[in-house]
């Protein structure tokens, strides 16, 4: 830094400068003069594009010294209006308009300007004539008399019909009244043309208005001052086109017609057409001849100003195809050749017309110039100017444009122009933020969120880009001037008052300029010199500012400078490396300078470097790649408001002196072959001290040169991906998805198919349902009746089976034969234990019946073993009798179409007090960024519990998120899973402030579970629900991508009112199985042993082979029967005895 603040001192007053000369802006409707002892070309105001006026004098003159045609502006308090169509003549060096349309309305006055002095003043006339405008007019003398002619035009009222004929008797400034027209034609001209030659007047041309259509003169009149008489029409062999709006000459007792508006088949339109009259020729007929040298486009033109000096005739300005010209050309005059020479001595030039208080900032290849004044007329029009060419473009934009306005605050970033205040008409103070965006020509307002605060109008504040922040420093308020700091988060849209500003002991600054840098990762802030008043009294000092100090506080880093002598808008430049520069001012409204000076703000050195051609102020001024461009300003003509701006714009080059060249290539440049080149296309450089440029994301292009900043590389829009951001991008294939910037790796249907079914994920406990195992059990049932078919059919066909399971008969005392004969005598025992077939089949049969019972009752006992009880409890009396504190939840985002580095380094999670994250990991699986995130909240979850994820890479956005949040439902360790996703339209991306919102209810859950043998344990855990539909947050179409900054998805949670306890125990406790399992066998042995002894009861009885079992039943009964009388004797014998033995004994006593 030494060394090159060293190589300043050692080069001071040395620079290259280039001055470019600004024309009027196209212009037309004028009329002109010339003054030939000073080859310059006079008139004043005229119509431009925009359907104001130019102001004051205007000139085009020869440079002797470039020999170069220059343009000029004459301003002043003391001028006549703004206006158009009105006629002028030259007199004695003294340039004279009359009448005419204007600002004022329509006019009948006379000025004249002196051009030895360059001065207006107003003449007063002897007499005067109707207002009017449109008119046809000519300069002549006539008798050693300068006159000046007067026919017709447009009075703007119906009822003055303006078929009047005047001369104005230059000398005495009198009008005289001649004979009416009304023999050439029955209605008013406007816009004809008349001519002298040989003490005649000739009218031709024009239109009139008749039968609600307007139409063309074609005639021909005269007027001869000789006779002093009347209009006479002249018959014409060969009429002149419809013709009107074009210009006229007499030369050499020929007649010229050039130009202007014609009716050509049918359509209204320009010509290029040339007629020509020999007035000696008594045939009187219009003659077409032609022009080379010069294309139809400049030409074919109307509504221009003209001027006849010598052999040239002079075209100035009109309108080519419904656009104005500003160009000068030249017809050389020659009656006795067919084909005319013509030469543009002045090309087109299209320039924003001359201003002061205007912006003008760096874009990519070029520069933009916005707003201005000049003599109290503002504008709104925004410039482009190309670098490399040094052409100016006037942009046609789209939306909302900001009103005209002055000394407003402008800044740029990438693509994007952002405004900010300043003064428009009636001296109203502006407050509106607007930014531009350059790929789409469209003007947008800013307008901050409804529970934002925001500034004041502010004029002469300085505004900086810091994205996503924007700055707003300084300025003058209605009634104060101020140091205020606003600050507008472009994510968010909100001001914040970042330094609010109290007067002493700071000064107030407006008119000042202002920059940024970062020192040690911490933000500074700058202000440079101003004013402290409405006077323009300087401040001297620089304020620094270091954001991340709380509060913030202004450093005073120098009250007043040593060297430079104090200023207030000059233009600035910040150098970088500690190095800014300051050319022009003014200070006091006194004084202007044109001094260039560099100030060291690391050693406060000061250094004048150079010196402007002339000294200016309020220029509009950037500037790049060591060379600083201003636009205009005030010059030292005059320091009022109403004072005409200068007009010139300048580049001065300073790199040859001045700068080690490694340090001075600006944004979207590189350093190569010791000189500063643009980026390529499909790079861009953000640094000035970067070397070499960076290529364009994957996925985006940038077709032109000198990119600035990434977000000027433009992302492929839906449906399309690239791989080469030099080339536009190319259309998917039918089998691939390509969401917006989709790069070389475009997303399959199968794996978007893949992340739909994950997005639609919705797992949950299963609600218990008595289980349902008829299937189960119809399969046993038919393995049990094939099993009993199989055994039958082995048993029929096989004795020896046969005869082995006879001998396993456990059934032997069932058999209904085994009990008795036929006779009714007891069969004996021996006979009772033989083998029987029949026992043998029934005990097998009972096996096997015994198999299935036990297998039937196991499986049902398996199946219907547990219950469950579930209830809805209040909230609130749940979490009172269990701690749901520290329970685990999980998320899992993926984003197949994020673009931006899916790593921790540009990922900020914030959350809510409750919320304890646990880990969390981010990175890509295949071409899908997904973020796992594990979290518990410190009690249980809470209404409005939430977690951020923020994604602050430059470039972070996408056009899909899926989202699933999971949880132990602490039902049998199952997991609750809901999942949800969204889309942006095919147009949009997420991106901006507001979040992407999933919104997840979490219901509490109480699980209680008791075993088969009577063991209890308890669970909690949450089920997931959705709450409602994801909330889309901000999008932006592909064209505001850069404007706005951020990436934020919000996982939002909300308590539910009610909690879930589920009891879930045995229907049978084990004990009790076993039991009913035991009890199963005895009664399935009985009911088959019942069966056998049945069937061989119905056998004996349909066979007729009763057995004996009757006949020994009764006789068993019998002996019963007998038996008990028996033992009623006895014990009356008995009885009899004992009462005998006690009558005996008392007896003996």
């Amino acid at each position: 830094m030494f060394l090159l603040f060293c190589q300043l001192l050692s080069s001071v007053f040395s620079q290259e400068s280039h001055l470019y000369y600004i024309p009027p802006s196209p212009f037309a409707q004028i009329s002109v003069g010339f003054n030939e002892s000073l080859n310059t070309f006079y008139f004043h105001s005229g119509l431009v594009r925009d359907g104001s006026y130019l102001l004051g004098l205007q000139r085009y003159y020869l440079d002797k010294t470039t020999n170069k045609w220059r343009f000029d502006e004459q301003g002043g308090s003391l001028c006549p209006d703004p206006r158009s169509s009105y006629g002028s003549f030259m007199y004695n060096s003294h340039y004279c308009i009359f009448g005419g349309y204007g600002t004022g309305g329509i006019y009948n006055d006379m000025w004249e300007f002196n051009t030895n002095s360059n001065l207006w003043s107003q003449v007063n006339t002897l007499t005067s004539i109707s207002p009017r405008y449109s008119f046809a007019s000519t300069s002549f003398v006539y008798q050693n008399t300068y006159y000046f002619a007067v026919l017709g035009g447009k009075s703007g009222q119906e009822t003055i019909d303006l078929m009047d004929f005047h001369l104005y008797n230059i000398a005495i400034g009198e009008w005289t009244r001649k004979a009416d027209y009304s023999a050439c034609v029955d209605y008013p001209l406007s816009n004809a043309q008349i001519q002298y030659s040989n003490n005649k007047i000739y009218l031709f041309s024009g239109s009139y208005f008749a039968n609600n259509t307007s139409n063309y003169y074609t005639g021909l009149c005269v007027y001869d001052l000789i006779k002093n008489s009347e209009w006479v029409k002249i018959p014409v062999s060969q009429q002149l086109n419809n013709n009107t709006q074009g210009g006229s000459a007499s030369y050499n007792n020929f007649l010229y017609n050039f130009f202007g508006w014609s009716f050509v088949d049918n359509e209204e339109m320009s010509t290029s057409d040339v007629f020509r009259m020999n007035l000696s020729d008594n045939s009187f007929t219009w003659e077409k001849i032609y022009i080379e040298g010069c294309g139809d486009t400049e030409l074919q033109r109307n509504s221009f100003g003209f001027w006849l000096q010598g052999q040239v005739f002079y075209i100035l300005g009109g309108v080519v195809d419904d656009e104005m010209q500003n160009s000068l050309i030249q017809i050389t005059l020659n009656n006795s050749v067919n084909i005319l020479q013509c030469e543009v001595i002045y090309d087109n030039n299209l320039v924003p017309r001359r201003r002061n208080g205007a912006s003008m900032v760096y874009v990519t290849g070029g520069f933009m110039l916005f707003g201005g004044m000049n003599q109290n007329l503002l504008f709104n029009d925004l410039w482009f100017l190309n670098m490399t060419s040094n052409d100016w473009t006037l942009l046609e934009t789209l939306g909302s444009t900001p009103s005209p306005r002055y000394k407003h605050s402008a800044a740029s970033q990438g693509n994007f122009i952002v405004v900010f205040g300043g003064i428009t008409y009636n001296n109203v103070y502006l407050q509106d933020l607007y930014y531009y965006n350059l790929p789409t020509s469209t003007w947008s307002i800013i307008e901050p969120s409804s529970n934002s605060l925001q500034p004041p109008g502010l004029m002469g504040a300085c505004l900086l880009i810091n994205s996503p922040n924007i700055f707003i420093i300084g300025g003058k308020e209605e009634y104060r001037v101020t140091l205020n700091i606003w600050k507008l988060d472009i994510t968010t849209l909100t001001f914040t008052l970042f330094y609010n500003y109290e007067s002493y002991p700071y000064a107030g600054i407006y008119k000042h300029s202002c920059s940024y840098s970062i020192k040690n990762n911490n933000l500074m802030l700058y202000t440079y010199l101003g004013s402290i008043n409405a006077v323009d009294t300087p401040f001297c000092g620089i304020y620094e500012f270091n954001t991340s100090q709380t509060p913030l506080i202004p450093h005073l880093l120098t009250s007043k400078t040593i060297k430079m002598p104090c200023r207030v808008e000059p233009a600035f430049a910040d150098l970088t490396d500690g190095l800014v520069l300051f050319a022009g001012g003014q200070r006091n409204q006194l004084e202007i300078f044109s001094d260039i000076w560099i100030i060291n703000l690391n050693t406060l050195e000061e250094i004048q470097i150079a010196n402007l051609q002339s000294p200016v102020y309020a220029s509009a001024s950037t500037y790049i790649n060591t060379t600083l461009y201003l636009y205009s300003g005030i010059t030292v003509d005059g320091i009022s408001s109403s004072s005409p701006s200068n007009n010139y714009w300048q580049k001065i080059s300073l790199e040859k002196s001045y700068f080690d060249k490694k340090i001075t290539c600006g944004p979207g440049m590189y350093y190569v072959d010791d000189i500063c080149e643009f980026c390529l296309s499909g790079q861009y450089n953000q640094a000035e001290s970067h070397d070499n440029c960076s290529s364009c994301p994957l996925g985006t292009y940038f077709l032109y040169e000198g990119a600035t900043d990434e977000n000027q590389c433009i992302p492929c829009s839906y449906g399309f991906k690239s791989n080469d951001p030099t080339d536009e991008c190319s259309k998917c294939l039918d089998n691939e998805i390509c969401y917006i910037g989709t790069g070389d790796n475009p997303l399959s249907l199968s794996k978007n198919n893949e992340l739909t079914i994950f997005g639609k994920t919705n797992n949950q406990p299963s609600d218990y349902e008595p289980p349902n195992f008829f299937d189960k059990k119809l399969i046993l049932y038919i393995v049990f009746a094939s099993c009993l078919l199989i055994f039958c059919f082995v048993y029929a066909l096989s004795l020896k089976l046969r005869i082995i399971l006879s001998y396993y008969d456990i059934y032997k005392n069932l058999h209904f034969e085994h009990h008795s004969t036929e006779e009714g005598h007891e069969i004996p025992r021996d006979i009772i234990n033989r083998p029987s077939k029949l026992g043998g089949f029934c005990s097998a049969i009972t096996i096997i019946v015994l198999i299935f019972v036990a297998i039937n009752t196991i499986m049902t006992y398996v199946e219907t073993k547990t219950t469950e009880d579930i209830y809805l409890v209040p909230v609130d009396s749940l979490t009172k009798s269990h701690n749901f504190d520290n329970i685990d939840l999980k998320i899992i985002m993926k984003m197949a179409s994020y673009r931006g580095n899916c790593t921790d380094s540009y990922l900020t999670i914030t959350n809510s007090s409750n919320i304890i994250i646990d880990k969390y990991t981010i990175g890509y699986e295949g071409q899908v960024c997904v973020i796992t995130c594990n979290f518990y909240p410190k009690e249980i979850v809470m209404n409005g519990d939430n977690i951020i994820f923020s994604f602050n890479q430059t470039f972070s956005y996408t056009s899909d998120v899926y989202f699933e949040l999971n949880s132990d439902s602490s039902i049998d360790n199952v997991q609750s899973t809901v999942a949800q996703y969204i889309k942006s339209g095919e147009n949009s991306v997420f991106r901006g402030a507001d979040s992407t919102v999933f919104v997840y209810s979490v219901i509490p859950s109480y699980f209680k579970k008791r075993d088969s043998v009577g063991i209890e344990n308890e669970y909690l855990g949450y089920r997931i629900s959705k709450a409602s539909k994801p909330i889309e947050g901000s999008t932006a179409p592909i064209e505001n991508i850069p404007i706005l900054s951020g990436l934020n998805i919000q996982l939002l949670l909300q308590l539910s009112d009610t909690g879930i306890t589920t009891f879930k125990y045995p229907q049978m406790e084990l004990f009790d199985f076993i039991v009913l399992f035991l009890n199963n066998f005895p009664g399935t042995v009985v009911v088959i042993g019942f069966l056998m002894w049945l069937g061989e009861y119905v056998h004996k009885v349909f066979t007729g082979k009763t057995s004996g079992r009757l006949r020994l039943a009764k006789k068993q009964l019998k002996e019963e029967i007998e038996e008990k009388k028996n033992k009623r004797i006895c014990r009356r014998y008995s009885k009899n005895t004992q009462e005998y033995k006690k009558l005996t004994g008392t007896i003996n006593e």
